[in-house]
């Protein structure tokens, strides 16, 4: 019996994971990469093995590739079964989209249908949502639209940041995709449109990538204390600019941590 053709997309540490699972699963064999990324190493992710999915699949001989036009050039449409995108910033065409005889998964960073686009890790905070979690979904040509395959949630805590939201997702997501696979594989998942959780009261909202700097400048005078709250733990990710405020015209930021000790 012939294995399930898989291409595995991505850079960070968590494509390393999906990839290790796939590579040793039975049923599967990863005929290719492609990742952006060269030898890089992911610090702010939370795993212990910071391994790149490049460094991974350069170690067991796995074909490589850098963009979707590489792969398109490679490979004849319908090429691979099954493509799972791990958090990969790309926007797929449909030439590339038409190299899977099955689907294309995307690991998407939030709840959907509620929280689609980007920065969801932020968002989810800002908004003041009670839960958040990660998505796995099919790809079509419109940006987060596609049937769902599973959802995992998670509990958002007082305390939490953007940056700890970030990390709880990449375990959410993982083990969305490990409790799933197996079913995927042998196709009897079942996919369910995002129409269905809309008529069933659940709302969708897409944020763009310009909606999070919009969250960025705080007003001191008319800002409540809770979504002041909400508003600097949302935007604190290390690299990332924070929540500011802007005194005699200098930004003053703000931030949940500590940086001077005893």
């Amino acid at each position: 019996m012939s294995k399930v053709k898989f291409l595995v997309i991505g850079d960070i540490p968590l494509a390393t994971k999906v990839f290790r699972v796939l590579h040793a699963h039975p049923k599967v064999e990863v005929t290719a990469v492609l990742t952006l990324a060269k030898s890089r190493l992911f610090a702010n992710d939370p795993w212990e093995d910071k391994t790149c999915l490049y460094d991974e699949a350069t170690k067991h001989g796995i074909h490589i590739l850098h963009s979707q036009q590489e792969v398109v050039d490679h490979f004849n449409a319908g090429a691979f079964d099954f493509g799972i995108s791990c958090r990969a910033s790309i926007i797929y065409k449909p030439p590339f989209l038409k190299l899977f005889s099955k689907y294309l998964i995307n690991m998407h960073g939030g709840i959907l249908p509620a929280r689609s686009g980007l920065h969801i890790a932020n968002h989810c905070i800002i908004e003041g949502d009670s839960q958040s979690g990660g998505t796995l979904h099919i790809i079509n040509e419109a940006i987060d639209a596609g049937d769902l395959l599973a959802r995992e949630f998670f509990d958002l805590e007082s305390t939490d940041t953007s940056y700890t939201v970030y990390k709880k997702t990449q375990y959410a997501l993982f083990k969305a995709f490990s409790n799933n696979i197996d079913s995927i594989v042998d196709e009897t998942i079942v996919a369910t449109p995002q129409s269905e959780y809309i008529a069933n009261g659940e709302k969708k909202e897409y944020f763009n990538k310009k909606a999070i700097d919009k969250k960025k400048e705080i007003d001191l005078n008319t800002i409540s204390p809770e979504e002041l709250d909400r508003r600097v733990r949302g935007l604190d990710f290390p690299g990332h600019e924070s929540a500011y405020t802007v005194i005699n015209g200098n930004k003053i930021y703000m931030t949940t941590q500590t940086f001077f000790k005893d």
